[in-house]
């Protein structure tokens, strides 16, 4: 291990130089905090505004999927999506009546996409193979 010889008023100088290098950094980490506050706040309205009109699009799509895909004719609907679909409306800013009745039809859907899943697997399980004969 390496000695270094100094002066007490060198060491005190040093010293006085890491506070001093501690202290400019942490004004400039509060700066950067300060600007990613200020910069988050900027954008909020703008990062909610296209949220919303992802999440609008995406229940267009949801809606054409349950008026077209009827569960009797489509395999494998994704119930529990489209439970936690129905479950989240009223955390878009813009909820109301409509998506009220909205959510009441997806759910009803969803139980019957699970009825008839539970069905075919029910009956895809009493199926019974048939050996070719030799």
């Amino acid at each position: 291990m390496a000695t270094i010889t100094m002066s007490l008023e060198e060491h005190q100088e040093l010293q006085a130089k890491i506070t001093a290098a501690n202290n400019e950094a942490e004004k400039w980490r509060l700066k950067a905090t300060d600007l990613r506050v200020e910069a988050l706040q900027q954008v909020g309205a703008t990062d909610v505004d296209r949220l919303t009109q992802l999440v609008k699009a995406a229940l267009t799509i949801t809606t054409f999927a349950a008026g077209n895909l009827p569960p009797e004719v489509t395999k494998n609907w994704p119930v529990e999506a489209l439970e936690t679909v129905a479950n989240n409306l009223d955390a878009l800013p813009t909820f109301d009546i409509n998506d009220m009745s909205l959510r009441v039809e997806l759910l009803k859907l969803a139980q019957e996409a699970r009825d008839h899943n539970i069905a075919r697997a029910k009956r895809d399980a009493a199926k019974t193979e048939i050996a070719p004969e030799a």
